[in-house]
């Protein structure tokens, strides 16, 4: 069985019920046990029977389509964005749905997953209610070689849960009145360290690209055909990799794919990546 541990946030909607087919899918690959949570902030009878209620049908569905897998429920009392973020530690991921379906709308739909991002210690995935069914390659972005390694690694696993391909993509804008494409060799020289940092199965097929545009633009224009988008996290000022950074933040702003926000686990941080 995995070493990690699938936390859903559940509130009824579609947003959330993508969420949860994409973590059941995702699990069952893994073996890995998973968490249906519902979060109920007004502290209510009604309330607290319908988040019982709800988990109880979810619990029932999901039992149905994946008999093998070890699934089970958590009602929190409190603020969403806080009890979301206080679930599992860097081995785990915590899913959550979102309505994104615009800039200006997702300035405020969005902030909630920011905010759970930023303060979680586990990995998290923002899921949107998109049709997959004709995307492709898994798209990672690497910005430092010595902070891709997590972020690669769950790449990797990702693209050979889904059977498809895996592309590093590094963005180095072009500086104004420099020249076309500065530092094109320095650049791919952080993609092939990332790379030989997080271990990656040979047998994975692999394409690395440099883009001279702003890293939101290219990761999100990468992203309008892939399955799935991975990003790393920023340190913080105590240099622990704990916080999701302006590239982050605009992206789950402006999502068009699956998001995951890598963090290093346990194993990583002892030296060992696990791909």
């Amino acid at each position: 069985m995995s070493g990690t541990t699938y936390y859903v946030a559940l509130d009824g909607s579609r947003p959330s019920s993508a969420a949860l087919d994409w973590t059941l899918a995702r699990a069952e690959a893994e073996h890995a046990p998973v968490v249906l949570v519902h979060v109920v902030e007004h502290r209510t009878d009604r309330h607290v029977e319908r988040g019982e209620a709800l988990l109880a049908g979810a619990l029932d569905a999901a039992r149905a389509g994946h008999p093998s897998l070890v699934l089970g429920t958590s009602l929190l009392l409190g603020s969403v964005t806080r009890s979301l973020a206080g679930l599992g530690g860097p081995d785990d991921v915590l899913v959550m749905g979102t309505n994104k379906t615009g800039w200006l709308r997702g300035r405020v739909v969005g902030a909630r997953s920011v905010l759970v991002a930023s303060l979680s210690r586990a990995s998290v995935a923002v899921i949107p209610e998109l049709d997959l069914k004709r995307r492709d390659a898994v798209v990672v972005g690497v910005k430092h070689s010595d902070a891709a390694a997590p972020a690669l690694a769950l790449a990797a696993r990702e693209a050979r849960h889904l059977g498809t391909g895996l592309l590093a993509l590094h963005a180095a804008p072009l500086e104004p009145g420099g020249p076309e494409t500065p530092g094109s060799e320095g650049r791919g020289d952080v993609l092939a360290e990332a790379l030989a940092l997080a271990a990656l199965d040979p047998g994975l097929v692999v394409e690395t690209q440099v883009v001279h545009r702003a890293p939101v633009d290219a990761l999100l224009g990468a992203a309008r055909q892939a399955s799935l988008l991975v990003l790393g996290t920023s340190r913080d000022a105590s240099h622990l990799d704990s916080v999701a950074g302006p590239v982050a933040h605009d992206v789950l702003m402006n999502i068009n794919a699956p998001v995951l926000i890598a963090r290093s686990s346990a194993r990583e941080k002892a030296g060992a990546v696990a791909v």
